[in-house]
């Protein structure tokens, strides 16, 4: 992990913890963190769309962490740097999973109309198509294994990123997103599966 170390003077580092309210303005603070949303993919595949971000504060955290389904509350807006996705339900040991993964990345195999596509929606503008594929985890566990049992593990790869957007996109407060991810035809899966989706950047909110 990599970061820069800056010198601060001891009023700089007072400024950055002490919220400074201007009369006539409205002062934002910037948090790194992600937006997060998660759908089902059902046993045997789908056909239809899986639209992400629709779920609100009441499904709980750890299904998203909207407050709002489909917009940011007013004043927030979100930066967005990289669009991340998790596959979530697949335990390890079976090598049927595998061809799960392979099926929510790739589609039907052998394939007969084309891969997935995740495209994003805001402010009646579109960002996308990228292919799901390119939609990288947020980690996983990362080691050696034989069939008799599992020698070591890590945590996932850190950094490894997704689709990159680089700060090229704002979210606004209360304009309306979502991301689409769409299958060609329905690829079957063993179990069914949570798609965490999550959109990696800067969240901006007022000071109080």
């Amino acid at each position: 992990m990599r970061y820069d170390v800056q010198g601060l003077t001891m009023e700089q580092l007072k400024d950055r913890v002490t919220p400074n309210k201007v009369a006539g303005k409205t002062d934002m603070r910037g948090v790194p963190k992600p937006l997060y949303d998660t759908q089902v993919y059902p046993i045997g595949g789908t056909a239809a769309p899986l639209t992400f971000f629709t779920n609100a504060a009441a499904a709980g955290r750890f299904i998203t962490n909207m407050d709002q389904a489909g917009q940011l509350p007013n004043p927030e807006f979100f930066i967005v740097e990289y669009i991340a996705m998790d596959i979530l339900g697949i335990a390890p040991g079976n090598v049927a999973n595998l061809a799960d993964v392979h099926s929510v990345l790739f589609g039907l195999t052998p394939s007969v109309a084309g891969a997935p596509y995740a495209l994003l929606r805001h402010n009646s503008q579109e960002w996308g198509p990228w292919p799901v594929s390119q939609m990288h985890a947020t980690g996983g566990p990362v080691g050696f294994s034989t069939r008799a049992g599992v020698e070591y593990a890590n945590p996932g790869v850190p950094g490894s990123g997704g689709i990159w957007i680089g700060g090229a996109l704002t979210l606004q407060p209360l304009k309306a997103f979502s991301l689409n991810i769409e299958w060609a035809a329905a690829a079957p899966v063993t179990a069914a599966l949570q798609l965490r989706v999550s959109m990696w950047g800067t969240h901006y909110y007022q000071i109080t």
